[in-house]
């Protein structure tokens, strides 16, 4: 999730460099898939409580948008713990939601609303 190598990206693009979009994705398609997994391979029940964090992030900058881009970030890790009340996806993207807000809390900015398209639909660039 965190960019350390500078590859293609242009020199005025600081690293590390947490993409905000590939973040959110990464984070959505695993819980969308995790969860029903855990029902129904693991006899998951609810209420359960998920535990979603992002560590050693210190000095990061935190990439919303090409011209958009925060930091650097003055703490090591962003986590939260959710009660989950349902497997459905409004449970499961308010969790998401939770932690976006947590990782954006770390740069000192809230993250905007609808922000990459989420809530209600999947991140998306």
């Amino acid at each position: 999730m965190i960019t350390r190598e500078r590859a293609w990206r242009q020199a005025h693009i600081p690293l590390p460099l947490i993409p905000v979009v590939t973040l959110e994705k990464g984070y959505y398609r695993a819980l969308h898939a995790n969860v029903p997994f855990a029902v129904q391979r693991l006899r998951l029940m609810f209420p359960c409580e998920v535990e979603l964090g992002l560590l050693n992030m210190r000095g990061a900058h935190l990439g919303v948008h090409q011209d958009d881009i925060r930091g650097p970030l003055q703490f090591d890790e962003a986590i939260v713990q959710v009660e989950l009340g349902s497997a459905d996806s409004v449970a499961i993207n308010a969790a998401l939601l939770a932690f976006f807000d947590e990782v954006f809390d770390k740069t000192g900015y809230a993250r905007p609303g609808g922000l990459n398209g989420f809530p209600p639909g999947p991140p998306r660039s």
